[in-house]
């Protein structure tokens, strides 16, 4: 019973040492989200208060699809800014929200009976939005809107930047997409993943604005950005790769030290156990030769005495 209790330890002992070893060294830490979502960065809503309030019920009804609806509160509030038609942005604001919540799961199911109601009061509530907003001239938004710019490397954020210069009618839009990657970034390995993702999210920005200076800029940032993430990508990859080989090395190492400390314990055990019994023998026959020798004692002073 004690031995198999031993080789339980021992075998507990090597699948720790074994998943502890391919966490460390063979899959690379996932990045540590620090974004959470603000009102500062929510755009659904007409004014701070009515933005809070939006914020808030979306929080607490559509938590895990909370970006995507924010994102088409960006598209909308950029398609207002463009003074297109309210019913032609309305309708459009309906389209992606339904399309946010469209996966046929509970959370989406509850949501998407808030966001029904939403699409149908947009007419009403977005009214005084609609006639507030004009992007004649856009210049006057720059100190209101928090841009986002993609989390790679200087040279991706310093053409996103050029981005926003080119494509000033869908800044709300762009600071959204820029929003979202990094988000996916938080919880992914592979890169090229979220600039998939980045790249439709600004080239369909681009198609908004319907600039031709806008659209080669966006063109011209998709490139760099999809570029940069095959590298890190291929990076990434190499890394792994060396790793594994490393890990493999690591964890035979790791087997046969705890298979020798097995072994090891198994024949302390043993002789612990030896030990115990010689023990528990002269304790038993100790009386016997004490009655031996006095006997023989005995008959050593009798012969004497003749």
């Amino acid at each position: 019973m004690a031995s198999r209790n031993v080789y339980r330890s021992i075998i507990s002992c090597i699948s720790t040492s074994i998943l502890t070893v391919l966490l460390s060294n063979w899959l690379l830490p996932l990045p540590v989200s620090a974004l959470q979502l603000t009102p500062e960065d929510f755009h659904c809503g007409s004014g701070a208060e009515m933005r809070e309030a939006a914020f808030y019920e979306i929080m607490k009804n559509c938590p895990g699809y909370a970006l995507d609806l924010n994102h088409c509160c960006a598209i909308h509030d950029d398609c207002y800014g463009q003074r297109r038609s309210q019913e032609f942005c309305d309708a459009e604001y309906a389209k992606c929200n339904l399309k946010a919540v469209r996966v046929p799961d509970r959370g989406a199911s509850w949501c998407r009976s808030k966001i029904e109601w939403v699409n149908t009061a947009m007419p009403l509530l977005g009214y005084i939005a609609y006639s507030k907003s004009n992007y004649s001239d856009p210049s006057i938004n720059d100190n209101s809107l928090k841009k986002h710019l993609p989390e790679m490397t200087p040279n991706i954020e310093m053409h996103y930047e050029h981005l926003y210069s080119a494509c000033p009618f869908v800044n709300i839009t762009l600071s959204s997409c820029a929003w979202m990657f990094n988000d996916c970034l938080s919880s992914t390995l592979i890169v090229s993943t979220c600039t998939r993702q980045l790249s439709q999210c600004v080239l369909d920005a681009a198609e908004q604005q319907n600039s031709t200076h806008c659209t080669r800029t966006s063109e011209s940032m998709c490139a760099h950005i999809m570029t940069a993430s095959e590298l890190m990508d291929s990076g990434y990859m190499a890394v792994l790769r060396k790793g594994m080989h490393s890990t493999w090395a690591i964890i035979l190492l790791v087997i046969i030290a705890l298979t020798t400390t097995g072994l090891l314990l198994l024949k302390l055990r043993r002789f612990l156990s030896l030990s115990s019994s010689n023990e528990s023998k002269i304790k038993k026959y100790a009386p016997i030769q004490v009655e031996c020798l006095k006997g023989c004692n005995s008959d050593l002073s009798t012969a004497q005495l003749y």
